[in-house]
């Protein structure tokens, strides 16, 4: 299983350009914005779901106060209906609670369910992420992230994640 130390070892490794803060630990996007910290602007949401039959996974990352349009997502992947991943299964597959969603979570991904979908407006951007722990933040550019990704195996797509306005 992939921890923050493990994370950090493999920026590190892979010299991978970062900065890491440390806070309280907090489960939502509106728990994040009581932190008073440098960057924090850059920190995004991330939203884990799942076709209704459970047969086909993604992991979104897209800026943090928007509402995603999940009837217009299906429609852009040609997805069956789309519901938030259970609590239940976030553990069982990504090793994660409800509220801990981090894209470096894929990384325990053993089975290759997920496909990692990434805002078109975040490419090449400064973006903060959790290290697999909800009480610190990683800042990185998307880029390396993606790559990260992709260099496990990952499905990485870069879209126009549709909003709700």
């Amino acid at each position: 299983m992939f921890g923050p130390d493990e994370i950090i070892r493999m920026l590190e490794k892979k010299g991978v350009p970062y900065s890491l803060i440390e806070h309280k630990r907090v489960f939502s996007i509106a728990e994040l914005d009581d932190i008073d910290a440098d960057g924090k602007d850059a920190i995004v949401k991330n939203i884990v779901l799942c076709d209704d039959k459970k047969r086909s996974f993604y992991f979104l990352t897209v800026p943090a106060h928007v509402r995603v349009n999940l009837k217009a997502l299906r429609t852009e992947l040609s997805s069956r209906p789309l519901s938030f991943l259970d609590e239940n299964r976030l553990h069982e597959f990504l090793k994660i609670g409800k509220g801990e969603a981090t894209p470096f979570a894929l990384l325990n991904d053993e089975e290759n369910l997920f496909s990692f979908i990434l805002d078109r407006s975040l490419l090449n951007k400064l973006i903060g992420i959790h290290p697999n722990d909800n009480s610190k933040t990683v800042f990185l550019n998307s880029l390396s992230l993606l790559q990260m990704l992709r260099e496990r195996g990952k499905d990485c797509l870069v879209i126009d994640v549709p909003m709700l306005i």
